[in-house]
C-alpha cells in the first residue's frame, strides 16, 4: 500500500492580548524618581521614573533641541519597557559608547494638561530586551512644536516624564534545531532575544493524540520577530510580528495581540512540528511568548 503524506496547512489570525497578556513586575523596591534638566544626562536604576524639566530652553527656528540621556546598568538579563504619562518623541536605545543599536521608536502619551497641538502618534509604550552586565544609554528626543505666526518658531513641553519597568526574563530555547526545548500543552513559554545579538530559539511540539493544532505568538520589542513553524515533513511557514514602530500604516502594529496558527486538519498522533523564534538584524529584539492547545 501506498502511504500519502498529508500536507499540513495553517490559517492565521490576530486577537487582543486578554488571558494570555504578559504583564510586567510591579516597581522594585527601591525604585524612586529622579530629575534632570532636558539635555543632560541621569544614572537610574530600572523601575525608576525620570522627571524632565525643559523650562526655561529658549525656542529656536530649526526644531533641534537635542537629547536626553538615560544611563542603566542591567543587572538581569530581562523586558524593559518605557512609557510616559506626558511626552511625545522617539527614544533610542544605545551601548554603552552611545553606539545606537536600535532604530529610533516613536513614544506618544499626552495627558489632559498638554495642549491640542501637541500630536499623539498611539505608541504609548516601547519595548526592550536587554542583556545582563551591559550598560546602556536610552536616547530620548522629545518632539518640539511649530508656532506660524508669520514665521516658523519651535517650542518645547516644559516638563516630561520617562518611566522604565522591569521583568527578568529566562530563556529556555535551544540555540539549534536538534537542541529544540519540548514544549508541553497547554503551558505558555516567555523568552527573550536581547537587542544587538543575533539570536535563534528552537522549540518542539509533539502531539499526543490525533488533534488539530493551535499555536499562540506574541512579541514585545523592537522591529519585528519571525517564527518559522516547520513540521519534521512538508512545507515550513513564517509569520513575522511587529512592534508598533513596523506598522503597514504608520500607527500601530502587532504589540498587545496574540497571533495564532491552526491547522485545518487533524494532525496523527505522534506528528513533531518544530517553531524557530529568531530576529533578522542585531537592532531588532525583546520578548516573546509561545503557547500550543
Amino acid at each position: 500500500m501506498r502511504r500519502r503524506n498529508r500536507l499540513i496547512t495553517f490559517t492565521v489570525w490576530s486577537i487582543m492580548m486578554l488571558g494570555l497578556v504578559l504583564s510586567l513586575s510591579t516597581k522594585p523596591v527601591n525604585a524612586a524618581t529622579r530629575s534632570v534638566k532636558h539635555g543632560g544626562t541621569v544614572t537610574i536604576n530600572l523601575g525608576d521614573t525620570v522627571h524632565v524639566d525643559s523650562s526655561g530652553i529658549p525656542g529656536n527656528d530649526t526644531g533641534n533641541f537635542g537629547y536626553t540621556y538615560l544611563k542603566f546598568k542591567a543587572n538581569k538579563t530581562g523586558w524593559l519597557r518605557v512609557t510616559s504619562p506626558r511626552f511625545s518623541g522617539d527614544l533610542r536605545l544605545l551601548d554603552e559608547n552611545k553606539t545606537p543599536i536600535t532604530k529610533n521608536n516613536s513614544l506618544s502619551h499626552m495627558d489632559d494638561t498638554v495642549p491640542d497641538y501637541f500630536i499623539s502618534y498611539q505608541a504609548n509604550n516601547v519595548n526592550y530586551g536587554v542583556k545582563a552586565g551591559k550598560i546602556y544609554y536610552l536616547r530620548v528626543e522629545v518632539s518640539s512644536v511649530m508656532i506660524n505666526g508669520g514665521e516658523i518658531y519651535y517650542i518645547l513641553l516644559d516638563k516630561y516624564d520617562i518611566k522604565t519597568s522591569f521583568k527578568p526574563i529566562t530563556d529556555i530555547g535551544g540555540k539549534r534545531k536538534s537542541k529544540a526545548k519540548n514544549i508541553k500543552k497547554g503551558k505558555k513559554i516567555t523568552g527573550l532575544l536581547p537587542v544587538n545579538t543575533m539570536g535563534v530559539r528552537w522549540y518542539k511540539i509533539k502531539l499526543k493524540k490525533n488533534q488539530k493544532l493551535k499555536i499562540y505568538m506574541s512579541y514585545y520589542g523592537t522591529g519585528q520577530c519571525h517564527f518559522l513553524v516547520k513540521p519534521k515533513k512538508g512545507k515550513s511557514y513564517t509569520y513575522d510580528i511587529y512592534d508598533h514602530n513596523v506598522s503597514t500604516n504608520g500607527l500601530s502594529g502587532d504589540n498587545g495581540k496574540v497571533k495564532i496558527i491552526k491547522t485545518k486538519n487533524k494532525l496523527k498522533k505522534g506528528t513533531v512540528v518544530y517553531v524557530k523564534i529568531c530576529n533578522d538584524k542585531r537592532s531588532q529584539g525583546g520578548v516573546y511568548t509561545l503557547k500550543w492547545k
